[in-house]
C-alpha cells in the first residue's frame, strides 16, 4: 500500500510540475510576443 501511495504522489507532483511548466512557457511566449509587437490595447 505504501509503495502505491508513494508512486501516486510522485506522479501527482510530476503532473503538477508539468502543468506549472506549461503555464510558465505560455506566459513567457505571451510576454515575448507583446514585447516584440505593439500591444493591441
Amino acid at each position: 500500500m505504501a509503495k502505491v501511495k508513494r508512486s501516486t504522489g510522485f506522479w501527482g507532483k510530476l503532473s503538477l510540475l508539468l502543468a506549472i511548466g506549461q503555464l510558465l512557457f505560455s506566459l513567457y511566449h505571451e510576454i515575448k510576443d507583446s514585447r516584440s509587437k505593439k500591444p493591441k490595447k
